[in-house]
């Protein structure tokens, strides 16, 4: 994936920090950091074994998003969407790995958006042992032979069409 976070967080309000915890599989607040004892707003609800459900007061008036979460603080699911049902998106996460540095992260994530007119499935495996952590490298990218790159801003507007 190679996209300008600076573009598509004009649509989205969220910092770098949220899109590695969505990587990893980390619960954060929107444009904020990652959820820990001390976040404030959040709805706490148990759902049933050892899960539960965290609600965030949303940060976009139109749209509100939570998590479910294993008392042993894995991450299952996040679930996004528009209040007003339009657009609904999930990320289900398979239990975490202990990678040395990092600490608990997700190595599988699946996700699924949904339109009224359309369903967008996806999934993706990290192989977080090839991770170079923290070396500020700067990359190139360029379309593979075969490939069409698609931008981030055409994916918002068709995803977000009538």
């Amino acid at each position: 994936m190679s996209e300008s976070l600076a573009e598509v967080s004009r649509v989205f309000k969220f910092s770098v920090g949220n899109v590695q915890d969505l990587i990893m599989g980390r619960p954060f607040v929107l444009g904020g950091s990652t959820l820990s004892r001390d976040t404030r707003n959040l709805v706490l609800q148990f759902i049933e074994g050892d899960a539960w459900s965290i609600m965030l007061a949303p940060s976009l008036a139109p749209a509100s998003y939570g998590y479910r979460v294993c008392a042993d603080n894995f991450l299952e699911y996040l679930v996004a969407g528009y209040n007003n049902g339009y657009l609904t998106a999930s990320c289900g996460y398979s239990a975490p790995v202990d990678v040395e540095g990092v600490g608990a992260v997700s190595p599988d994530v699946d996700i699924k958006v949904v339109n009224p007119k359309q369903k967008i499935e996806a999934s993706i495996t990290w192989k977080w042992d090839n991770a170079r952590w923290n070396e500020g490298i700067e990359s190139e990218w360029t379309v593979p032979r075969g490939y069409k790159r698609i931008k981030a801003a055409d994916v918002i507007n068709n995803v977000a069409q009538d």
